[in-house]
């Protein structure tokens, strides 16, 4: 029985890993990813805009209105009124 175990062991061995790269490359194939959903939905949002929301939601990468948020809604002397709590 020992002398069957260790007959078998390598090729389980060499069976399993290469049964864990299978996997590991089907999982990394997938090129559907978060990154790529997200910049298809924005850009069927700015799609989605006409011109003059555009001007208004829209922000150069340089503007410091770019970095101007949080998620949770705080006091701000912008022209939108804070959501109520």
């Amino acid at each position: 029985m020992k002398a069957l175990l260790t007959k078998l062991y390598r090729p389980i061995s060499v069976f399993f890993a290469l049964a864990l790269l299978f996997a590991a490359v089907v999982i990394g194939a997938d090129s559907n990813n978060s990154g790529d959903k997200m910049v298809v939905a924005a850009d069927k949002f700015m799609n989605a805009l006409s011109s003059e929301q555009r001007t208004k939601g829209v922000f150069g990468f340089d503007s410091p209105e770019r970095i101007n948020w949080h998620f949770v809604p705080y006091k701000t002397n912008r022209k939108i009124p804070p959501a109520k709590v």
